[in-house]
């Protein structure tokens, strides 16, 4: 986007528009770059703003990875900021408040106003797997998880899981395009450690259910652990109780080694054992702990 700045900027008010433009193939969704001094009196007036802004007929979550930058005159990027966001309805938009002083304008002119205009580069990254998934158009893996099958891309499933990666290269069995999944635990686990890293609270959410369902004697205690790392109290209550009332069965898992490396842990199932024990619910647990 090329901004006709002028030979001097403005004093009391810039406020400059770029043409809308699309990305890839989707014309219906558009997109345009502002640029403009404060005009709030409690904002910073020695700084000029950029902001993204999305329009489109239809509402739909667009998720993008996106760089705003300036070329100079020797038509290299500069003042690059990197940005994720997911836009959903039409008139939203984002805004970096500090994107360029107006005193570098001044300073910097030759470098960055070349012939008294200023271009802005916007680089977009659509994640538009979403439409991809639904078309299931290149679709070249069908994934069978217990009575479900789903049709999927294995590239993005391998680049974007090192679990997937490993399952495909590595542990599943091939049957022409057909792989099926054994050990959906571990693939459930690989998101949620992802959630947790990414600070995607949906997503995390989203792995609740799917965990509480996988749970079974073999590894309880690891969901345990997991449930108490990343903070999650529905699955913490529901793996507790569930140790509690399985104690003869659990306390035969390999993984009883996880516990007994973790006073922490044994804690709260002490905790919910008392719990229990006072609602009336009496369950024999020696076998846990070493006093």
């Amino acid at each position: 986007m090329i901004f006709k700045i002028g030979s001097t900027l403005p004093k009391d008010h810039l406020d400059l528009k770029s043409p809308k433009f699309s990305v890839g193939a989707d014309k219906e969704k558009k997109w345009y770059l502002r640029l403009k001094s404060a005009s709030d009196p409690d904002e910073d007036k020695t700084w000029l703003s950029l902001s993204l802004h999305y329009s489109s007929s239809k509402e739909s979550d667009v998720k993008i990875k996106y760089f705003v930058f300036i070329l100079n005159d020797k038509k290299e990027r500069v003042n690059v900021s990197e940005f994720h966001k997911c836009f959903k309805n039409d008139g939203d938009s984002w805004t970096c408040a500090e994107f360029l002083q107006k005193a570098d304008l001044e300073e910097k002119k030759k470098e960055l106003l070349p012939y008294d205009t200023l271009t802005i580069g916007v680089e977009l990254i659509v994640a538009d797997y979403k439409r991809l998934f639904e078309s299931k158009k290149g679709c070249d893996v069908v994934i069978k998880v217990k009575d479900e099958t789903f049709e999927a891309h294995k590239a993005i499933l391998m680049v974007r899981s090192e679990v997937f990666f490993k399952l495909f290269t590595v542990e599943m069995k091939e049957k022409g395009k057909y792989y099926e999944v054994s050990n959906l635990d571990v693939v459930v686990e690989d998101l949620l450690e992802a959630a947790d890293k990414y600070l995607i609270k949906s997503l995390k959410n989203m792995c609740v259910e799917p965990l509480i369902k996988l749970i079974k004697i073999d590894n309880a205690f690891r969901f345990f652990c997991l449930a108490e790392k990343h903070n999650i109290p529905q699955l913490l209550t529901f793996v507790t109780e569930f140790i509690v009332l399985n104690d003869k069965d659990v306390v035969k898992s390999r993984e009883l080694e996880i516990l007994e490396s973790n006073p922490s842990l044994t804690m709260i199932l002490n905790r919910k054992f008392v719990a229990l024990k006072a609602d009336g619910i009496y369950v024999v647990i020696k076998y846990l702990y070493t006093f």
